[in-house]
């Protein structure tokens, strides 16, 4: 544990301050990211809301065990409001009141690496303001995108496929 933490120190130290040819030793290790923008669809791309009708419909048909009217309801004006998602600014999901999304967003760019200009945030367009409304969060991922659907399970089930 004690190693970990003076690692972790050092790897900050590094991080915040530039590093000169002198202070490389050999037992410094340099981690250099490289920014590469990947080119994204976009939000109103007919095949990617043809992929997340299709995947969310699937998800409905696996999860049928829940049939209360609230949850009814919600899957009704979930299904009937998928045709619209606009492109949401990602800086803007830094606050606590999109705690939910930015914390999903927060550990994508942390634990999968990905750079900001690399992920897409679409919400979906619903006028039926009870339903929770559904985001993408879409990224590369090997050939393709990998898109989350955030907040379509009611826990803290992993709701996202990919689609190429």
């Amino acid at each position: 544990m004690r190693n970990k933490l003076l690692s972790l120190l050092l790897l900050t130290s590094l991080m915040t301050q530039p590093v000169k040819a002198e202070d490389i030793s050999e037992e410094t290790i340099v981690h250099e990211v490289k920014k590469e923008i990947q080119p994204m669809p976009t939000c109103s791309d007919e095949k990617l809301i043809s992929a997340t009708k299709e995947f969310i419909s699937q998800y409905y048909m696996k999860n049928k065990q829940n049939k209360n009217v609230k949850y009814r309801r919600r899957q009704y004006f979930i299904t009937h409001n998928l045709d619209k998602f606009a492109k949401e600014n990602i800086a803007n999901y830094k606050t606590t009141e999109t705690s939910y999304v930015s914390n999903i967003i927060a550990d994508r760019l942390m634990n999968k690496n990905i750079i900001e200009e690399n992920m897409l945030l679409c919400k979906s367009q619903s006028p039926n303001k009870e339903a929770q409304e559904l985001y993408l969060l879409i990224y590369p991922e090997g050939k393709g995108y990998h898109v989350e659907i955030i907040n379509l399970a009611q826990n803290l089930e992993e709701t996202s496929f990919i689609y190429k």
